[in-house]
């Protein structure tokens, strides 16, 4: 099983480069959590982003979660078939949805390196320089615009679509560009998390966001993807197919 060994360290060693301030991976996070909520009801402080302590977040999630979503999709037990990673040997093109610093895009073209491996972020962000940097090394794109991104024959998205104010337009918008064959995504909507809502923008109305999740899966399944049941923990990431 194929892993990405880079430790904290490490990664504040890439980042002092780009002026990242002075922090370790035990922050306390609850400030930047507490600006995040308290500017909803106004506007979206899209500002925490930049800040130096999202790095931290970034480094959780990706101990916490998609590290471990990728780890899994190449266990063989994953399917009747095999592993989804062995399923997939034969496609050309991977599409990494915020990226964040490039953490999970280094381990995808690990996982896939026959594959175009792109990841995609904010510009004119800190993090994005640095998967930038990690792009340089290990030999995968940043690309900054989404309305640019080719077709796509696999896209990942480990908690992407509960940054987005419109998830269920954005999907669509997203498909329209890339005509994925496949996803892998692991959506935590309803989670308290910084740059994550309470209720979303969709073509139902303002709903909150235990609903938007069931609406997403309905819009996935109206856009012709199946669902592929796999033996993954609480089906993270959701395995969905248009190639049965």
């Amino acid at each position: 099983m194929i892993d990405y060994t880079i430790t904290y360290d490490e990664l504040i060693d890439i980042t002092k480069h780009y002026g990242l301030g002075s922090v370790d991976k035990k922050s306390d996070l609850t400030p930047l959590l507490n600006r995040w909520y308290s500017s909803l009801p106004h506007s979206p402080d899209y500002g925490v982003y930049e800040d130096d302590l999202y790095i931290v977040e970034l480094w959780q999630c990706w101990r916490e979660y998609s590290r471990k979503h990728l780890l899994n999709i190449q266990k063989s037990s994953n399917t009747p078939t095999g592993s989804i990673v062995d399923n997939n040997k034969h496609i050309k093109t991977i599409v990494d949805l915020g990226c964040g610093v490039g953490l999970t895009t280094v381990l995808l073209k690990k996982m896939f390196p026959q594959c175009i491996v792109i990841g995609t972020n904010i510009a004119g962000t800190k993090q994005t320089d640095i998967a930038k940097d990690l792009a340089k090394r290990y030999g995968f794109t940043i690309n900054t615009d989404i309305n640019t991104l080719p077709k796509t024959d696999l896209v990942f998205a480990s908690e992407y679509f509960e940054h987005i104010i419109d998830p269920i337009d954005h999907l669509k918008m997203l498909d329209d560009i890339m005509k994925p064959e496949k996803l892998l995504i692991a959506n935590a909507f309803g989670t308290t998390a910084i740059g994550h809502f309470e209720y979303y923008n969709t073509p139902l109305g303002v709903l909150d966001a235990k609903t938007t999740s069931r609406l997403f899966n309905r819009t996935v399944q109206k856009l012709g993807f199946t669902n592929i049941k796999t033996k993954l923990w609480n089906s993270r990431p959701k395995y969905w197919s248009r190639v049965l």
